[in-house]
């Protein structure tokens, strides 16, 4: 191949990868806590191209053992939920400008195969979620999120350690 040719394909393939103009599906996993503000606020300031489509994902555990009344402990998981929507809406969304945002709750046992299962579902090009950054012992007896994530998706995932600063 000439000098030549390879500049322009070196040329095509740079303009490509800065191309803002292409849409991209970005699931962002929340939880309502700092480290998942810290991923949000590392996506919108680091990654967000216009264009991108933004779903939120958040997994509420169903109730677990014996209630009174489930109905009541459902709707309180249900009320919860809506209010931390309400909350990345108003307090995370409108700072930025970003008014088309999606939200996709799922009311089941393990967070990690359903932020897997839902990211897939909808398509996802991208998946950026928050770490807690437990130590090793921690990490071991109560499982980590994301490295659950990290080693069973099909969709690539950007882990935001809680080490990253505020912007």
């Amino acid at each position: 191949m000439e000098p030549e040719q390879q500049q322009q394909i070196t040329a095509v393939s740079e303009k490509q990868k800065f191309d803002n103009s292409s849409s991209r599906v970005v699931a962002i996993a929340v939880d309502g806590g700092e480290q998942s503000k810290r991923a949000f606020d590392y996506f919108m300031r680091r990654l967000y191209r216009r264009g991108d489509h933004v779903t939120f994902l958040h997994v509420e555990a169903p109730p677990s053992g014996l209630w009174s009344d489930p109905s009541q402990v459902w709707h309180s998981i249900v009320a919860s939920a809506r209010q931390l929507e309400r909350k990345v809406t108003s307090d995370w969304c409108l700072p930025y400008n970003l008014t088309d945002a999606r939200w996709l709750c799922e009311y089941c046992g393990g967070p990690g195969p359903a932020i897997v299962k839902l990211a897939e579902d909808r398509g996802a090009d991208l998946l950026v979620m928050g770490s807690r950054g437990l130590g090793t012992v921690r990490r071991t007896v109560l499982g980590s999120v994301s490295a659950y994530v990290v080693h069973h998706s099909s969709v690539p995932v950007v882990v935001v350690p809680n080490t990253v600063p505020y912007y």
